[in-house]
């Protein structure tokens, strides 16, 4: 088997690979399957990366369960009584814990020395033109980031509240402007009214949602922030912005989606959304809130 997938090129497998999970996630719909995220909405996890294959990483849930995997980063700067730890060497993840030891929100980054390389550096796309973006650093990388925040910001503000409800926090808030604040819907029907557009659902992903994402968008202008929807409920959302990556440790946290895919997840997009996906790749990564795994047949149940 490894000596058949040695002689496939990378280019094959990838698109293979999207093609293989809507195949299987469609069967195990067709066969009965039950949907673990139907009728469960608790946020009681948080798993990132979509993939069937080396995907949907378990992020420790409190400081104690962290084990070494981690290391302490800092503070966070808005934050103070809130602590950030990434893997050692690679700032593209961090996750939040409050001062009680439990997780409040995740940082990712994106490293200022690798998104250009696709575009050969011309990339059209300007991340210090994209008011969510913020600059800063760690383990002496320079990198632009986004922070999203699990938990009230008045609450973060003290440090986190002393008792949760659910295990992950009281809801998904991101700056969106850059500035303030905004807690993202959990229920879909009030999406729309924050700007974002329904797009498509994709077997194993959820329904999307995009910001302000028409057929007349300016890709310069994109927010690359999507929601993810089952039954209504918020499960899970993402970030995409357009560029490349190279892993810096021993976990390959981002994904780089084909074109096809692309166009098959917005279909209310512009052009220059898939032609850009293609000429300068995508740095997409998923946050998951329930527990689920790679074969849920949302879209479908």
């Amino acid at each position: 088997c490894n000596e058949v997938l040695a002689i496939i090129p990378v280019k094959m497998l990838i698109p293979t690979f999207y093609v293989f999970t809507l195949i299987f996630t469609l069967a195990n719909a067709l066969l009965g399957f039950s949907n673990p995220f139907k009728g469960k909405t608790e946020w009681n996890s948080v798993s990132v990366k979509y993939s069937i294959i080396g995907g949907f990483y378990k992020i420790p849930m409190t400081t104690d369960k962290i084990k070494g995997e981690y290391v302490y980063l800092k503070n966070h700067e808005e934050f103070k009584d809130v602590k950030l730890y990434c893997y050692p060497t690679d700032p593209s993840v961090c996750i939040m814990y409050d001062k009680y030891g439990r997780i409040c929100g995740m940082r990712v980054a994106y490293m200022k020395e690798d998104i250009a390389t696709r575009a050969k550096g011309n990339l059209s796309y300007k991340y210090d033109k994209i008011p969510i973006f913020k600059e800063g650093s760690a383990f002496g990388i320079p990198f632009y980031y986004i922070d999203v925040i699990f938990i009230n910001p008045d609450l973060l503000m003290k440090g986190g509240p002393a008792s949760r409800t659910e295990a992950v926090g009281d809801g998904a808030y991101l700056q969106l402007d850059g500035q303030t604040w905004v807690e993202m819907p959990r229920e879909e029907s009030k999406a729309t009214a924050l700007g974002f557009t329904k797009q498509a659902c994709f077997p194993g992903m959820g329904l999307h949602y995009f910001p302000n994402m028409t057929k007349d968008l300016d890709c310069h202008n994109f927010i690359p922030v999507f929601l993810l929807y089952n039954h209504g409920k918020l499960i899970g959302m993402g970030l995409i912005p357009f560029g490349s990556f190279k892993s810096k440790g021993n976990r390959e946290w981002f994904e780089d989606p084909p074109k096809f895919i692309i166009n098959t997840i917005v279909p209310h997009a512009p052009t220059c959304l898939a032609d850009w996906v293609g000429k300068y790749g995508t740095i997409s990564f998923h946050i998951y809130f329930t527990k689920a795994n790679a074969i849920t047949p949302s879209c479908i149940l």
